[in-house]
């Protein structure tokens, strides 16, 4: 749940900076200026390429060193599981600017397998319309 945390918080900036720039000692309306825009979309862009692959990396390992199906090993998911999956499908819904939907496919199949899966579970099927796991 940590890991999960630390991810969100290494994301948050990028996704304040469009709605809180003055929390950056940016003008208020910076979010809606080119420059400020400019600027979100360098950020965003750069924590895709650079921190996401981390990131997802790390609950990968966590994946397969406990067993290779949940984050903490066992036949069921936990509720760590419950906090990752929608934390990672954050990404891929599509309602994020600058941030394409397949930015977790590119990066780790396994985690999509991992999403896939958990969103198949009879008490989480059907539950999401956009995103990894919609299909499910």
């Amino acid at each position: 749940i940590g890991l999960i945390g630390d991810m969100t918080r290494s994301w948050s900036p990028c996704i304040y900076m469009g709605m809180r720039p003055h929390n950056y000692g940016y003008p208020e309306d910076f979010a809606k200026s080119e420059e400020g825009k400019a600027q979100i979309k360098r950020m965003r862009e750069a924590w895709i390429a650079d921190e996401l692959p981390k990131w997802l990396g790390f609950l990968s390992d966590m994946i397969d060193s406990n067993g290779g199906t949940w984050l903490c090993g066992g036949d069921k998911p936990t509720i760590a599981d419950c906090m990752a999956v929608p934390a990672i499908r954050t990404y891929t819904r599509g309602h994020v600017d600058y941030v394409g939907v397949d930015c977790v496919e590119k990066c780790n199949p396994k985690i999509v397998a991992y999403v896939e899966r958990f969103c198949a579970l009879a008490e989480v099927k059907g539950r999401y319309s956009t995103g990894i796991g919609a299909s499910a």
